[in-house]
């Protein structure tokens, strides 16, 4: 990580295409306030436009991605993001892959959030610490097989799924904004990594 004192982390957010979930994340990730840089990419398009439902889901939430074009991750990406948020397991294990040396920075956002809905309070502290506690407490194989960790992809299904998506993201987003917003009052410059 590049940071200096005052810039917000840099949070990068991985589905397949980079069209429906990933898009809609950083939408809503990036209104969560000032502490986060976000952006989103993917594995197999580069310039498409996000899915016109995925538009239309977080745009019912107050949030605009029409403006988004997908492009494809590398491992440069990988490499500067402090935060790594995936929205299935295969895409975890691509980017360890692709990056091996950010592992410990690389999670769905689903077991992100879980973990961190398990707390009654975000305590100020670096964004490292936290990142380090959460991998000590990751279960053997969380990036094997298929999990209850991925978040569905609604390409292709109906509007309802879309919304479901939407709805479900904006609550992770939630909790990611509010622990990153503590991790940014309590690092110092040089701590972030």
């Amino acid at each position: 990580m590049n940071l200096q004192d005052g810039e917000p982390f840099d949070v990068l957010v991985v589905c397949t295409a980079n069209i429906c979930r990933s898009p809609m994340a950083e939408g809503l990730l990036r209104r969560t306030g000032p502490h986060a840089r976000v952006s989103s990419a993917g594995f197999l398009r580069d310039g498409s436009p996000p899915a016109p439902d995925a538009v239309r889901a977080v745009q019912e939430l107050g949030v605009d991605i029409s403006a988004h074009r997908s492009r494809i991750v590398d491992a440069d990406m990988v490499r500067r993001a402090d935060l790594v948020l995936t929205m299935e397991r295969s895409h975890a294990r691509e980017l360890v892959i692709l990056e091996p040396e950010a592992r410990h920075r690389i999670f769905t956002i689903r077991s992100f959030a879980l973990a961190l809905g398990r707390r009654s309070r975000f305590d100020e502290r670096p964004l490292a610490d936290l990142l380090d506690e959460l991998n000590r407490n990751r279960p053997a194989g969380s990036l094997t097989g298929a999990g209850p960790d991925d978040l569905p992809d609604p390409y292709g299904r109906r509007f309802k799924h879309f919304r479901t998506t939407a709805e479900e993201l904006t609550g992770h987003a939630q909790l990611v904004g509010r622990v990153l917003a503590a991790a940014a009052r309590a690092t110092s410059p040089g701590d972030r990594r």
